[in-house]
């Protein structure tokens, strides 16, 4: 292919490189924003290719990454994580100098550390190349919540001196919301190599529809109950422990509902606790992971959405991609007032926003938007509009090429 070739307007033909070092796709936002913004992308005029570890082949994945990263994890929390950071990166190094010597890239899109260390590596054995950075999530922090790295430790040391490397090679960089630009900030990046660019949602797909029971049978919902979902990786930074313990008090206040957990993790335990310890059998449902091409039914399916962040060993929740969802999909979202979701919710005119850890003040959100009618008619009505100006894939794409502009413009290349 001829690359640089006029396209539309004074438009050009891209050809763009997105890496990520875990597997793609998979369950969860940053696969969902990745395959959005090749969508938009592409239907910009733009060619977009991927790089992840799920190029390799299973035994190949199994034998030199999660094998090994299982048993070092065994050994000493952390060394599995930082095996990976390495062997990971080395080896998508060596896929991606493969790549590029049969394709010509105009701009490598990386996402998250371990494929900045990846394009880092090439970048100083080959030539330089305009590399942006999208970053999700506060990566030292997010593994010592996820439990594979300890606080304190060697290894955070050297995971956190590796972000700084990573932050410093990229071109340009992109936070998907505010807080995580204020994180990459502190790690000395100039804020003029910063954009935030909050995460793209599919508004061809997420959209209302107005009959519940419909979508309910699909998922085995019971359709004469009304539907609280908690659409969240059960993980201890989502939360998730608080909608169950929120139904404690809603069973005073609601006479039939169901709360319905779509997502697995390792909360599911301290979940199923509660459900016992406080007799919640018929109003809690652990539907498990549910794929992503399904939950544009399972939003329509519900009557609120939750989304109960926390702060965990010091991070924040980003832009959440299924409150996004949720709010384009006209179900009005209740989430907690911390990280990137106080930067898209306006309380009380596109969903609500309630204190972090209080069960109580979520159940009592709850049951506000569903008992007065008008209030869940407005923020139904401002979300999907709002949502569909600020987040459609074709407007995160628009922006993105924007941010391509500057960095070629602006950089050497």
């Amino acid at each position: 292919m001829t690359v640089g070739v006029q396209k539309y307007g004074d438009e050009k033909i891209m050809k763009i490189l997105m890496i990520y070092g875990g597997p793609y796709p998979h369950i969860g936002g940053l696969s969902t924003h990745m395959e959005l913004m090749g969508t938009g992308l592409k239907k910009l005029g733009h060619e977009v290719d991927y790089l992840s570890s799920s190029s390799f082949s299973k035994p190949i994945q199994i034998l030199f990454l999660s094998g090994p990263v299982f048993v070092l994890n065994k050994v000493y929390t952390g060394l599995g994580t930082i095996y990976y950071l390495y062997i990971a990166s080395l080896m998508l190094s060596l896929k991606l100098l493969y790549k590029m010597h049969y394709e010509r890239y105009d701009i490598i899109n990386v996402h998250q550390l371990v494929a900045g260390v990846c394009t880092g590596l090439v970048r100083k054995m080959l030539f330089p190349m305009p590399i942006i950075l999208t970053i999700h999530t506060y990566f030292t922090p997010e593994a010592i919540s996820s439990g594979i790295l300890k606080k304190d430790s060697f290894l955070e040391k050297i995971t956190i001196k590796k972000e700084k490397k990573v932050y410093n090679i990229a071109s340009h960089i992109m936070t998907v919301d505010n807080r995580l630009k204020d994180y990459v900030l502190s790690f000395g990046v100039p804020a003029d190599g910063i954009d935030v660019m909050f995460n793209p949602v599919d508004t061809d797909i997420f959209v209302p529809h107005p009959e519940k029971n419909e979508y309910r049978k699909l998922f085995n919902i019971p359709e004469d109950k009304t539907v609280i979902l908690c659409p969240r990786r059960l993980v201890k930074k989502n939360g998730v422990i608080y909608p169950v313990l929120a139904s404690v008090y809603l069973k005073e206040k609601i006479k039939d509902f169901v709360l319905v957990y779509a997502g697995d993790g390792g909360e599911r335990t301290a979940i199923e606790k509660s459900i016992k310890k406080y007799n919640l059998k018929n109003n809690v449902l652990l539907l498990g992971s549910v794929e992503h091409n399904k939950m544009n039914k399972l939003y329509n399916a519900a009557d609120v959405v939750v989304i109960p962040s926390i702060h965990s060993e010091g991070m924040e929740e980003a832009t959440s991609i299924s409150a996004l969802e949720a709010m384009a999909s006209g179900v009005p979202v209740i989430a907690s007032n911390i990280g990137g979701l106080k930067d898209i919710i306006k309380n009380g005119f596109n969903g609500i926003l309630v204190p972090e850890k209080d069960e109580k003040e979520l159940a009592d959100a709850i049951y506000e938007i569903l008992a007065n009618k008008e209030m869940y008619k407005n923020i139904s009505h401002n979300s999907v509009e709002y949502v569909r100006e600020n987040f459609s894939y074709l407007t995160r794409a628009e922006f993105f090429m924007k941010v391509v502009a500057k960095v070629k413009g602006t950089s050497q290349y």
